[in-house]
């Protein structure tokens, strides 16, 4: 299990993955500022365009830093349904570039004020599927020795995002649109997810504006931007909440995100009636049909018996 901090991450000393916490510094959308730490990397994140080979170093700079070992490795970067970040075992996923990159040194020990090159090799393999290829290389400073099994480990990765060259294609399956047949005041949630089921990085920052709204006639009553990056083959969650909707009506939810090709959307409809305070005010006329009735009854009765001889 982990436990995060504002700019490292922390896990299990041997532990199989680590998920990433602070800082993938260079990523789009709405992460938190990177906090200090005694050893930093350049760049931060690396963008490349490559159907062959590709080289290049990562500098690793360290200040007041003591004499600990550090480790370099490559893993998979994905996302959670949040949009945060995660680094994992390398594995055989369709977009998965991690490994198609080695690093140089593997291990190396730290000192105060220099700074450690990285090298490293992007080999694209020539069947290479088009589009956006992510990984993560990752620089990790080892706790000193003697902390038994579980221990602190101070990390930063860096994004990797290699672009094969070929048919590229925006696409996305909105694979759900979560609101309330019928609703009863506020605040009403509406949710959805979204995959994105092309070969390239959508951006919700720039070209490929995407959100949440709820339209009550032609008002838009709420709405939810989305932000960030979603990744080929990975899903993001968003959720809107309405927090004062009418006594009535009946509002469409709505999603969209905006593609080379159009935009694509899915919207749903939804009713708001104030049926708790209708319930109760049925079960009210109910309770006075019935004393009538029984009444009525009663009075039936009651002439009855003084005509009879």
């Amino acid at each position: 299990m982990c436990i995060y901090r504002p700019a490292v991450f922390s896990a299990r000393r041997r532990g199989k993955w680590v998920a990433l916490a602070g800082l993938i510094a260079g990523l789009a959308g709405g992460l938190a500022p990177p906090a200090y730490a005694r050893f930093t990397v350049s760049p931060s994140s690396l963008d490349l365009h490559s159907g062959g080979v590709s080289l290049g170093s990562i500098d690793v700079s360290m200040v007041g830093e003591q004499a600990r070992l550090f480790r370099v490795h490559v893993q998979d970067l994905g996302q959670t349904p949040s949009g945060g970040f995660v680094v994992k075992t390398p594995s055989s996923a369709p977009f998965s570039a991690a490994s198609w990159i080695t690093t140089n040194p593997a291990k190396f020990s730290g000192a105060a004020n220099r700074t450690q090159p990285i090298e490293y090799a992007i080999r694209v393999p020539r069947n290479a599927e088009p589009g956006d290829h992510v990984a993560a290389v990752t620089i990790e400073r080892l706790p000193a020795p003697g902390h038994g099994q579980v221990a602190a480990i101070e990390a930063i990765a860096v994004r990797v995002t290699i672009r094969v060259p070929g048919a590229i294609h925006q696409a996305v399956q909105i694979s759900q649109l979560a609101a309330p047949t019928l609703a009863d005041g506020g605040p009403v949630t509406i949710a959805t997810s979204v995959r994105n089921s092309g070969n390239v990085t959508l951006d919700f920052n720039g070209a490929n504006r995407a959100g949440l709204t709820v339209l009550n006639g032609s008002h838009t009553a709420a709405s939810l931007p989305f932000i960030g990056l979603l990744y080929p083959d990975q899903v993001r969650s968003f959720r809107v909440a309405w927090q004062d909707p009418p006594s009535f009506g009946h509002p469409q939810a709505r999603v969209t995100v905006r593609l080379a090709s159009g935009t694509q959307a899915r919207s749903a409809r939804f009713w708001v009636l104030p049926w708790r305070q209708a319930a109760a005010l049925l079960l009210v006329a109910l309770a006075g049909v019935v004393v009538f009735v029984q009444r009525d009854r009663r009075r039936r009765v009651a002439s009855g018996a003084l005509q009879s001889p």
